[in-house]
């Protein structure tokens, strides 16, 4: 079954919308400095783990899980992430 997604106090129906905005909306929070689980290379304009942050592992795998779910959705939203990222997210080996 797709996702729905309603906002509270939003009239809307979801045809993709709102599952999009939805998805752009949780990950600029999860990605953003100030929250501390990613770090942002301005160089490269790209995402990567932040070695110092204190969050639990159990974080990191909702942002995985949110990945999942949103690609499932067929939502395609904005995760600059560095493609070695993709990579440990997948238990792969990451070649540099």
């Amino acid at each position: 079954m797709p996702l729905k997604i309603y906002f509270t106090g939003e009239a809307g129906i979801d045809v993709g919308g709102v599952s999009k905005e939805y998805f752009s909306l949780i990950m600029k929070e999860l990605f953003n400095p100030a929250f501390g689980m990613f770090k942002f290379n301005d160089q490269v304009q790209l995402y990567w783990f932040n070695g110092q942050s204190f969050e639990p592992n159990i974080n990191f795998e909702l942002v995985g899980t949110l990945m999942g779910i949103a690609y499932y959705n067929n939502m395609f939203v904005d995760m600059p992430l560095a493609p070695a990222c993709y990579k440990i997210l997948l238990d792969q080996e990451p070649n540099l």
